[in-house]
């Protein structure tokens, strides 16, 4: 695929690779932004590949449901030393503070630290906590197979910062 951040794009060479019939005009100019026009192109060549509809795709992904929520009027300092606490763990015992506090979720299968920190477990169920970059609140994403267990994900995630940020006061 082509990424069209600062440079020409053929879509004659697109829809020729595509298999798909040329169209009028040929060239889009470089577009200054990071917008991800790239997922649509990307979109619609699954659709062909699978040689289905658009509206039949998601058919082929497994069930995931999303949530998020926030806690407001957390300080930062907190946050990161939660975030700090659970990033450093991550290769140490059972009793390790991540085990603790979020060991009955599942086993702990990967962790990524790029942005707060992700956390997979079994099932891949995911919770990923990140301080907010611009207010004093601590946010909390999760996924998981069923409506139900991401609410029941958030809302123990949730509770499990609210009480390291009632500890640390």
């Amino acid at each position: 695929m082509y990424f069209l951040i600062g440079t020409p794009f053929d879509t004659r060479a697109i829809a020729r690779q595509l298999q798909l019939p040329e169209p009028a005009g040929g060239c889009l100019s470089p577009l200054p932004t990071r917008d991800p026009v790239i997922v649509h192109i990307a979109v619609l060549a699954a659709a062909k590949r699978h040689k289905m509809p658009l509206s039949q795709l998601p058919r082929l992904l497994p069930p995931c449901h999303k949530l998020s929520d926030r806690i407001p009027d957390y300080p930062n300092d907190i946050s990161s030393q939660m975030l700090q606490q659970l990033a450093n763990d991550t290769e140490t015992t059972a009793a390790s503070y991540t085990e603790r506090t979020f060991g009955e979720i599942g086993t702990l299968t990967e962790v990524n630290t790029l942005d707060g920190v992700r956390m997979i477990f079994n099932g891949d169920e995911i919770i990923h906590l990140r301080a907010s970059g611009n207010a004093p609140e601590f946010r909390c994403y999760v996924e998981a197979a069923s409506r139900e267990r991401s609410h029941e994900l958030l809302g123990f995630s949730l509770a499990q910062m609210q009480k390291f940020r009632d500890q640390s006061r």
